[in-house]
């Protein structure tokens, strides 16, 4: 019995292991994704970012100085809004943790792999339009921007 329990122990630990492991590297090709997005117009990355997050443009402007990239900054608001923590407090662990990664830093914050609050995070909507998904060309399911045949002859 004691066997069978330390298996199932050592099965689980090594299966969130690598669910955390995914979400690292989910989570930093994210942050690439947008980074890349962002640089082309940082100006409608900040107004985008303060629209969607409901954050005035002079804290944006003191998040993205306070992080390398713009998918940091990205990272940053994600984050507080889904733990509802302020942003400053999400730089601070980010500031202590940066070397481990984004995934370190959401695990430390009470974002756990898998969870309902880890799939809204590497889900959000700037997320999705530096992926190619819904908010870019051909996301939706409208009638325009589509794959037509093209004109008659």
């Amino acid at each position: 019995m004691k066997k069978i329990l330390a298996t199932a122990t050592a099965i689980l630990f090594l299966s969130t292991g690598s669910a955390f492991c995914a979400l690292i590297d989910e989570l930093s090709d994210i942050v690439s994704s947008v980074s890349v997005s962002a640089s082309g117009n940082i100006g409608g990355f900040k107004t985008d970012i303060s629209a969607e997050f409901g954050v005035p443009m002079p804290k944006i402007d003191a998040i993205i100085a306070a992080v390398p990239t713009p998918g940091d900054a990205y990272m940053v608001m994600q984050i507080s809004n889904i733990t509802r923590k302020p942003p400053e407090e999400v730089i601070t662990v980010y500031k202590a943790k940066k070397d481990k990664g984004w995934g370190a830093i959401a695990h430390e914050l009470g974002i756990k792999p898998g969870s309902d609050q880890f799939h809204a995070l590497k889900n959000g909507k700037y997320a999705q339009k530096a992926k190619g998904g819904k908010g870019g060309k051909g996301g939706g399911n409208g009638n325009g921007n589509g794959g037509g045949k093209g004109k008659k002859k």
